[in-house]
């Protein structure tokens, strides 16, 4: 009787079950969103929200989605308060157990870094000084020049009728990039900087070059004014004298070559002097140190020492 009654009850159940599942399936469900439950022998499938809504049975994956889930957001990591605290211990024991290096450079040795690489000067009737110093630094009497930064190029400027004086520091142990400077009128004085590229040019001023490195190219350009520079250069020269005086102190090249072009001036080039009118002379045009030469009615001179 008792077995009549528990046969009654579990197909009451089967058939409840199977009602739940075809429910389930016309609403969307599948067998991947199934919950099975088993009692005895009977295993009942349902979907398990409509399981859940009527019976309350937590399905695991829901369990396993709820441990994972991380409210920074799925990129982040998920970090477990447990794993976390023993693989910080393991870190804090291994920082304690790992003995010094001591070949870790010091932090004294590394080269500095510099704000400016490059200098450009724009000057008219004031006397401009540049000269090597711990960093980059500019000063001056005058009220209105500027200065200001263009991508990591140092930029100072002073209005071309107003007299002063403008003092440029840049780092002794630094190889400027870019040097520019022009000037009109006014002077200036560049003593013990290297650089790259050197550009300079001066209207009716005086320039003088002191101790000046430039390892790649170079490029004079004088007026009406006087340019006098002692330098080591290598790479091509450009110097382009109108009625000016161009002297040229360098030190000699292991091998050099030149293009010099006279209009009524004189060019005397290591010892050598072109005055021929109209004249154009070209030497060695493959040389890793090449001259060209151009004066109207100035003087240009270079020696090589």
């Amino acid at each position: 009787m008792e077995m009549k009654k528990l046969l009654k009850i579990a197909g009451v159940i089967a058939l409840a079950g199977a009602l739940l599942a075809l429910t389930g399936f016309a609403m969307g469900a599948r067998p991947s969103d199934m919950v099975t439950v088993s009692i005895g022998p009977l295993q009942i499938h349902s979907h398990h929200g409509l399981w859940n809504a009527f019976f309350s049975v937590t399905d695991p994956d829901d369990e396993a989605a709820a441990s994972s889930f991380n409210p920074a957001g799925d990129d982040a990591p998920i970090l477990n308060a447990s794993s976390g605290a023993s693989s910080s211990a393991a870190s804090s024991s291994a920082a304690s157990s790992a003995p010094a290096s001591s070949s870790a450079p010091a932090a004294s040795s590394a080269a500095p870094i510099y704000k400016y690489h490059s200098l450009e000067v724009d000057a008219g009737a004031c006397s401009v000084v540049i000269q090597p110093g711990d960093d980059f630094a500019v000063s001056s009497n005058i009220q209105n020049y500027s200065v200001k930064n263009d991508d990591g190029k140092l930029e100072v400027e002073s209005p071309h009728l107003v007299s002063g004086e403008i003092t440029i520091t840049v780092p002794r142990d630094l190889t400027l990039r870019d040097l520019e400077v022009s000037i009109g009128a006014g002077t200036l004085t560049v003593t013990d900087v290297s650089c790259e590229k050197g550009d300079f040019e001066v209207s009716a001023g005086e320039m003088t070059l002191e101790n000046v490195t430039i390892t790649r190219e170079s490029s004079f350009e004088v007026g009406m004014g006087t340019l006098a520079f002692s330098v080591s250069l290598t790479g091509k020269t450009d110097i382009e004298c109108g009625m000016g005086t161009v002297a040229l102190n360098a030190t000699r090249p292991a091998d050099f070559g030149y293009e010099i072009e006279v209009g009524g001036g004189t060019v005397t080039l290591d010892g050598q002097t072109y005055t021929t009118l109209h004249g154009k002379y070209t030497e060695n045009r493959g040389a890793a140190t090449f001259f060209e030469i151009e004066c109207g009615m100035g003087t240009v001179t270079v020696d090589l020492s």
